[in-house]
């Protein structure tokens, strides 16, 4: 049985840590500059139970009828603006993208080992040297070489259409995954059951499957849980 003083300590180190977090939220936001408007936040848990979990864009055009073009919730902490016009989205992220273009870091995806993608990586020197190395071999002239393995994969993917049209999944599966390991990473696949085909299928699943845990990103510390 924990102590008296123990329990004591605790309950001071949760009150100290609620008011210490408090007190730095009013710190940042008398030294930033002004939020967009925005529907009103409770305490700590700001828009979560305004922010329905599906159909989100009709919320955000409902939102943009009092807020304009720009809204800005927060869920748990976590900052979440919604650009609710093109005007404004070709004028921040376009115009203005070094300022404001980057990638969110979902924190399943780093606890699966996923984040290292090209695709996820948000701006910075890592995702500069992978755009560097997909430059140097897809948008070179030596791209146009790909042509003819792309020619010789629909060649071979017709052949099959004729000899068993009704397995058009497996076929349009060898296909894709035959050109891509080709022209990525030197692979001429085998047939149906290649492992390579089985494995990127897998990848895929893991990477959607991620998307059921996106809570972390509003609750990160549940990680530790998982």
């Amino acid at each position: 049985m924990p102590s008296y003083r123990t329990s004591l300590l605790d309950v001071y180190v949760v009150c100290a840590s609620i008011l210490s977090f408090i007190l730095l939220r009013c710190w940042n936001r008398r030294h930033r500059f002004p939020l967009p408007p925005g529907p009103p936040r409770l305490p700590i848990l700001g828009n979560m139970f305004q922010f329905p979990a599906t159909r989100q864009w009709e919320k955000a055009l409902d939102w943009g009828k009092t807020y304009g073009d720009m809204i800005y919730l927060e869920i748990a902490g976590k900052p979440m603006p919604i650009v609710n016009s093109h005007r404004v989205a070709v004028d921040l992220l376009t115009k203005r993208s070094a300022n404001y273009s980057s990638r969110p870091q979902f924190v399943i995806l780093q606890l699966t080992g996923w984040a290292w993608v090209t695709s996820l990586i948000p701006y910075g020197e890592s995702l500069r040297k992978q755009r560097a190395i997909f430059h140097r071999f897809f948008l070179s002239r030596e791209a146009l070489n790909y042509g003819e393995l792309q020619e010789n994969e629909c060649r071979l993917f017709l052949r099959r259409m004729l000899e068993r049209p009704e397995s058009y999944g497996s076929h349009v599966r060898c296909l894709i995954a035959g050109t891509v390991g080709l022209i990525t990473y030197g692979h001429e696949v085998g047939g149906e059951d290649d492992r390579y085909i089985e494995l990127g299928e897998k990848s895929g699943r893991v990477i959607g499957e991620a998307m059921d845990y996106l809570y972390l990103d509003f609750f990160p510390w549940n990680k530790h849980s998982l």
